[in-house]
């Protein structure tokens, strides 16, 4: 019984180990460029007026040419996604609900 405990608690321990791992990457990330944020507040009215594919052809130049701008990959992907489900196809990743920030207001 004491063997199970321990190897249950290592366990524990690595699960702990590997969240606070991940949660120091995800802080990692440096802040937005003001030309980034510029782009990411005309993407989003772009999208606002249904005009999907500029924006997202917009948040695409971004990202290739400003380093801080990675972090907005997810950006690109949920209109992409509502790009796919407007031209009646399904969308290319799978829609998770839970992560929706809806800060696009497209889904």
């Amino acid at each position: 019984m004491e063997i199970v405990q321990r190897k249950l608690k290592e366990e524990l321990d690595k699960q702990k180990q590997n969240q606070d791992q991940n949660q120091d990457n995800d802080q990692k990330q440096p802040p937005l460029s003001d030309k980034a944020k510029e782009v990411l507040a005309r993407a989003l009215q772009l999208c606002k007026d249904g005009k999907y594919a500029e924006a997202k052809e917009m948040l695409e130049n971004l990202i290739a040419e400003d380093e801080t701008a990675g972090q907005l990959s997810g950006h690109v992907q949920r209109i992409d996604d509502v790009i796919e489900i407007k031209a009646g196809r399904k969308p290319k990743a799978k829609i998770d609900a839970s992560n929706t920030d809806n800060d696009l207001e497209v889904i």
